[in-house]
């Protein structure tokens, strides 16, 4: 929905209705994937850029996204004396880039005695901050790991990034190689890469859009892990690319007719 209602308002910068729907759409978002708000702030930014949106509209947008997110802000201010949306950063980093992380991450053990983690969330006060002490613990030690390990953190985000881009050859989740699954992802992931290939439109507001958002949220998620359900995430966007390719190859076929 997000993604649509973005094409629209890029199509028509002033249709109100698409600049409602948004901020609406964004807060809600914004609530279920944290992460979000960097895509939010991304999107903002590029219709800005190219002069789609006034400051009238940007206020609508800010004011409609703060009104969905309100109660939420509230409620957590109210009980964690804290303005915050998400208070899992810290292990959603740590589950990616510790000891025993693969594209998955990893929950082992293993990892948590690494560290002495396991032995410092024993220690946190039972209190209403508990959850961000505990946080604040696997926030420090996978910053601790990446410092002391920037090369391992640089191939494993590699990896990251090309298994959410098309698929997982080292998956270990269970049924993921199941043809119904692996196929789909194989064909979307080859007429993807043909399409970015031999139909890039340079000049395409829309198409740039897309491309820079897919681009941006694998980034995002590839500083973490990746599990296969995030893949619903980016596959909207590659198949309206998959979509531009297969239009292309329409008219070329179309042409071919006509000149035989």
């Amino acid at each position: 929905m997000f993604i649509y209602v973005t094409l629209k308002i890029i199509k028509n910068p002033n249709e109100i209705i698409s600049i409602l729907l948004f901020g609406l759409i964004s807060g809600l978002t914004m609530l279920l994937r944290g992460e979000f708000i960097i895509i939010f702030i991304f999107s903002i930014f590029y219709l800005l850029i190219l002069k789609k949106i006034n400051f009238k509209k940007i206020s609508i947008i800010i004011i409609s996204t703060t009104i969905v997110l309100s109660s939420y802000l509230i409620r957590n201010f109210l009980v964690f004396e804290k303005i915050t949306i998400t208070k899992s950063f810290g292990y959603n980093l740590w589950k990616g880039n510790n000891i025993d992380s693969k594209v998955e991450g990893s929950e082992s053990l293993k990892a948590f005695q690494t560290g002495e983690i396991d032995k410092k969330i024993k220690e946190i006060p039972k209190n209403n901050l508990y959850d961000f002490h505990y946080d604040k613990i696997f926030l420090e030690n996978s910053i601790k790991f990446i410092k002391e390990n920037p090369t391992l953190f640089i191939e494993r985000y590699i990896k990251k990034f090309l298994s959410f881009s098309f698929f997982n050859l080292n998956s270990e989740y269970p049924k993921y190689f199941h043809p119904l699954n692996i196929i789909p992802l194989i064909v979307i992931s080859i007429i993807f890469i043909l399409s970015i290939i031999f139909n890039y439109q340079k000049k395409s507001e829309t198409y740039n859009y897309l491309i820079l958002n897919l681009f941006l949220t694998i980034s995002i998620f590839s500083v973490f892990f990746i599990l296969p359900r995030y893949k619903l995430m980016i596959i909207p966007i590659q198949l309206i690319l998959v979509n531009f390719f297969i239009s292309f190859l329409l008219r070329l076929y179309r042409k071919k007719l006509k000149g035989m």
